[in-house]
């Protein structure tokens, strides 16, 4: 690109007349052809050679500048390139962490789902073990209330725990329709009587 401008630039001056000192008697003449035709005068040319000099003097300035313009794009490129691949390793990484994260995650849901169950057939276990309690309770209290029913007909009474209140009723009430004529039981068929009487 340097070499290009540099190219255009001689090749440029090279069209350019060359100034001649000689011609400055027919500046006015050539005053008038700019006017009427828009034709070049000395002092237009040397503008014009003032230009191209200066743009000479510049074109260091300006071959610095495009070298370090090239020196930056070559720094940024390889900065991209470093980028690049620092980005592809920490993608690679972050990859790497979700696949194990994913994999913690499954085995903790799996611990929960196994602690749940656990818990849940401990409490299940703990209800069984707790009627399995309340059962032995009632065992307890009906062989004590048959050992005391034992005792008192041993002794020749008859308890009244072996029998519930409305057998004992109906008992009652039957025996009651067996006697014979002017004969009744002491407490009649009024059980709260009789029960009282036997305690």
């Amino acid at each position: 690109m340097l070499n290009t401008l540099e190219s255009r630039l001689a090749n440029f001056q090279q069209l350019l007349p060359r100034l001649d000192q000689r011609l400055c008697l027919l500046d006015l003449g050539g005053t008038v052809l700019k006017t009427l035709f828009g034709t070049a005068t000395l002092s237009d040319l040397n503008q014009l050679h003032g230009t191209i000099n200066e743009l000479k003097s510049k074109e260091a300035d300006i071959v610095h500048s495009l070298a370090s313009q090239l020196a930056y794009v070559k720094w940024l490129g390889q900065n991209t390139r470093v980028n690049a691949d620092a980005i592809s390793n920490m993608s690679t990484t972050v990859k790497k962490e979700l696949v194990q994260t994913h994999d913690r995650y499954v085995q903790l849901t799996r611990d929960v789902m196994w602690l749940n169950l656990t818990l849940f057939n401990q409490s299940v276990l703990f209800t069984v073990i707790r009627q399995l309690e309340f059962a032995l309770i009632q065992l307890t209290h009906q062989v004590d209330e048959l050992q005391m029913a034992v005792q008192h007909s041993l002794s020749g009474k008859l308890p009244m725990t072996i029998l519930s209140p409305n057998i004992l009723h109906s008992i009652l009430r039957n025996i009651s329709l067996c006697l014979p004529e002017n004969y009744e039981l002491t407490a009649g068929s009024n059980l709260r009587i009789f029960t009282y009487i036997m305690s």
